[in-house]
Formats: C-alpha cells, structure tokens, sequence
C-alpha cells in the first residue's frame, strides 16, 4: 500500500507550508506550498483507491479518478481548493484549458502590496501594506490572497486527515 497521506502531510506538505509562513515573498515558496496542498489530493486518492479498488468509497466522494476526487473535494470540503488546484496546474503547465478552472494562466499570480492603512497623518504609525501574491480570477475582477487560500486548503487536510484517523 501506498505510504499514508500522513506521512506525506507531514513530511511535505507541512514542511513547504512552514517554510512559507516564515517568508511569504519568496515565490518558490509559494509555488512549492501550492503544489503540495495539490499533491496531496493524489496521496489520498491512491490510499483510498489503491489499484483503482476503492477502500473507503466515502472518503473519496464515490470518485472514479484524481480529476473527479479533486472537483469533488471543491465541491464538499472547501471551495478554495479549486484555486490552489488552478494555481499548481497553472505553475506547472503555464496555460490552463480544463473547463472548470477559475485562473487560465500562471501570470495570474502577481505580487501586490496589501494591506497597511494611514493613520491620523504620517507620523510613525505609518503603513503601506506588505508585498504579498495575489491571484486574478478569470472573470478579471476577484482577487484572491494566495496565502488566504492555502491557510483554508491547509486546515482542509489537517480536519480530513483527523476525521481519517490519520
């Protein structure tokens, strides 16, 4: 049997996502993070579904394949894992041509300053924000944190592995 999605949360997942915490402007960081919380999808699917005999048909939303577990995952768990799917693939393959995708193209990820506020003049309570990644959907208006949206992909998987008993 494949090595338990735990190991591969702690040994990976957790360590890329860490590290990024400590420095959130490093765009390896980032993409290494993503990629990951993406990853993981297939580190589960294959534990439940080894050989493609399902196990645990539940855990897997009756899903024949990785590409329906991962809609499904979106679907049920948590939306935003359909972004950080779109921001991996979109690292990964540059341009984007799956149906259901939200981001076509990996220059949808930028770095914007966010954040910050005037306060009562420009004294030392000053701020402008911090640079951070920001992700355009496609309907060129909504504009996501990539930090936001790894955070709920995180705590995603760290309730799921839980609920597994894992």
């Amino acid at each position: 049997m494949v090595t338990n999605p735990r190991n591969f949360f702690d040994n990976n997942v957790k360590r890329a996502y860490q590290a990024w915490q400590s420095d959130r402007t490093t765009e390896w960081k980032m993409n290494a993070t993503v990629a990951m919380l993406n990853n993981m999808a297939a580190w589960v699917f294959i534990h439940w579904c080894p050989y493609g005999s399902p196990t645990n048909k539940l855990a897997v939303y009756r899903a024949s394949n990785e590409g329906e577990y991962r809609t499904a995952l979106a679907r049920h768990e948590c939306q935003d894992f359909a972004l950080v799917r779109d921001i991996a693939d979109g690292h990964k393959h540059v341009i984007l041509g799956r149906p259901n995708r939200r981001v076509t193209s990996a220059d949808q990820i930028v770095t914007e300053r966010y954040g910050g506020a005037f306060n009562e003049g420009f004294d030392e309570g000053f701020d402008i924000g911090t640079y951070q990644f920001v992700v355009m959907l496609d309907d060129g208006v909504t504009k996501r944190l990539v930090s936001d949206v790894a955070d709920n992909v995180f705590r995603m998987w760290e309730r799921l592995l839980t609920q597994w008993g894992m």
